[in-house]
């Protein structure tokens, strides 16, 4: 008896979590194919931060902190696409510079 009450409780707890309205929808799927640009151009595909389900409210917060530490410039790629890509200072694309990756 104790154990059917508790497959009972369980069973509705469960009901109730999946049942509840506050849960955001999943997001679209991503690319996920591997993307290398063409070679001799300078045309690059790009993702965006929503497309990828990712927090667009601590973009900001993480360019302050870059910024404030001195960092020339700063990319993300996904599956070889570019999500992110800024330049700090007068920094540019075009400058030669040495990259660090991790």
């Amino acid at each position: 008896m104790k154990f059917q009450l508790i497959s009972l409780l369980v069973l509705i707890f469960l009901l109730s979590i999946s049942c509840s309205n506050d849960v955001e929808p999943a997001p679209e799927p991503v690319d996920e194919t591997l993307y290398f640009p063409p070679i001799n151009s300078d045309t690059w595909e790009t993702t965006s931060i929503q497309d990828l389900g990712w927090k667009t409210e601590n973009e900001q917060v993480l360019y302050d902190f870059l910024e404030a530490n001195g960092t020339d410039a700063f990319i993300i790629l996904s599956n070889g696409r570019i999500v992110l890509e800024k330049y700090f200072g007068d920094f540019t694309a075009t400058q030669v510079h040495s990259w660090n990756s991790a």
